[in-house]
């Protein structure tokens, strides 16, 4: 009897199905995931610097890898929800930032301006004839007309209320003691009593307003410009 009701209760043992053992193997999970992850975290970057766009999108890149050989490793592997967060993360830095300083370039712009760069100016470098310097056709074209550039302020002797001003090609011309050349640089006169205070030497600011130019400055005047900005807008 006793043999017999110890079968009994043998029977009514409930058994562990391999699925459910199967819970507690451990699946390694792939670098790429949390490297994907973290990447997406540092992807909010995008969205105060265009350059730190790159960081989103080696971030997208990462979490579809990560997601790739998940896939392919049959269960093998782990990580998919971290390489998913950090792919989703990354995409929204990419969409958003990109997004954001597309606007901020469009609404930049004044009505009614061209915009030129510096890079422009610097391709159409004057050249000496009889003593004087002769400007180029394209830009002489622009004499007088509405154009809208981004450069960095030349530091003066005036720190705030700042209505005249150099405005430079790029910082390295006021930040380390160089020597700008005159189609790297532009005399800014701020009309309708705007003035500025002085900004960071590494950060650009934006004129808008009627270029003037002056064909007939002497090489010997050294650093005046031969480019004037009247300047009736400022970014």
């Amino acid at each position: 009897e006793e043999t017999v009701e110890t079968r009994g209760h043998a029977s009514t043992a409930t058994p562990i199905s391999p699925s459910e053992d199967n819970e507690f193997n451990y699946r390694p999970v792939t670098p790429l995931a949390p490297i994907a992850l973290f990447f997406g975290l540092c992807s909010a970057a995008g969205f105060l610097a265009w350059e730190a766009l790159a960081i989103g999108a080696m971030g997208f890149l990462m979490g579809v890898v990560a997601l790739l050989r998940i896939r392919s490793s049959r269960g093998e592997l782990g990580g998919s929800m971290l390489a998913k967060i950090g792919l989703s993360l990354s995409l929204i830095s990419m969409v958003g930032g990109s997004t954001l300083f597309t606007y901020q370039y469009i609404a930049e712009l004044p009505e009614g301006h061209q915009r030129v760069s510096f890079n422009w100016f610097a391709r159409q470098t004057p050249t000496v004839e009889n003593g004087h310097l002769k400007l180029d056709d394209d830009l002489l074209a622009l004499d007088g007309k509405d154009i809208y550039i981004k450069g960095y302020m030349f530091p003066g002797r005036k720190t705030t209320d700042i209505d005249t001003f150099v405005l430079v090609k790029d910082s390295g011309d006021c930040c380390f003691g160089g020597q700008p050349k005159i189609e790297d640089m532009i005399l800014v006169e701020l009309k309708d009593d705007l003035k500025v205070d002085l900004r960071a030497q590494t950060t650009p600011i934006g004129i808008g307003g009627k270029l003037r130019l002056d064909n007939r400055v002497r090489v010997s005047d050294g650093l005046r410009p031969i480019y004037t900005l009247e300047g009736y807008h400022v970014r």
